[in-house]
């Protein structure tokens, strides 16, 4: 992701690659894959010593993809942008975290109302981002209206969508009695 949208953000806004704190990125993860390191049989000090290097990729990483996406979101009208680094289109849950709590509605680039819910008082929102496209971006808008609704319980012992159907036995504590997956039954209470 760091690598992609660092790209992206060098064509597109003229950003300077971050060359050198990727490099030490790779550097530092096939360190991290030498023999000692994924045989399982080394003590417990290797994996000590190989953490540093493994936080510092991973923090060398997302700093230059976050510096690249906030660079490219400020080209974008809107007060969330959601990226997309699959080479596939990706519908996902959205959650921001805010300052202050959240009384309005989150409207997408077509000004559509889109459903949210509101937790811990207001200070973290959650929406589907749906079709967000491949190595693409979706954005929404905070406006006011009518403030977001909270979990609302409904009856039942199961959920489900067009892929998946869950239920579970309240008496033996929310256990899983029925999972089916594409059709399939995997898992049935017998």
């Amino acid at each position: 992701e760091a690598e992609r949208f660092a790209a992206f953000a060098g064509i597109l806004a003229g950003a300077t690659y971050p060359e050198a704190g990727l490099a030490k990125a790779w550097v530092q993860l096939a360190y991290g894959a030498h023999h000692d390191a994924i045989t399982g049989s080394e003590s417990d000090q290797v994996y000590l010593d190989l953490l540093t290097g493994w936080r510092d990729a991973w923090q060398l990483g997302r700093a230059a993809r976050d510096t690249a996406l906030r660079l490219m979101s400020t080209a974008v009208d809107g007060s969330i942008v959601v990226w997309n680094p699959l080479a596939h289109n990706r519908t996902d849950v959205v959650t921001v975290r805010l300052d202050e709590p959240f009384d309005g509605a989150v409207v997408d680039a077509d000004g559509n109302v889109v459903p949210v819910l509101a937790e811990h008082g207001g200070r973290s929102i959650s929406w589907l981002a749906r079709d967000v496209p491949s190595l693409g971006w979706r954005s929404y808008r905070y406006v006011p209206g009518d403030g977001p609704s909270g979990w609302e319980p409904l009856p039942g012992d199961g959920i489900g969508n067009e892929h998946y159907r869950l239920r579970v036995d309240a008496a033996r504590g929310g256990g899983v009695s029925s999972l089916i997956v594409g059709g399939r039954e995997l898992i049935a209470d017998g």
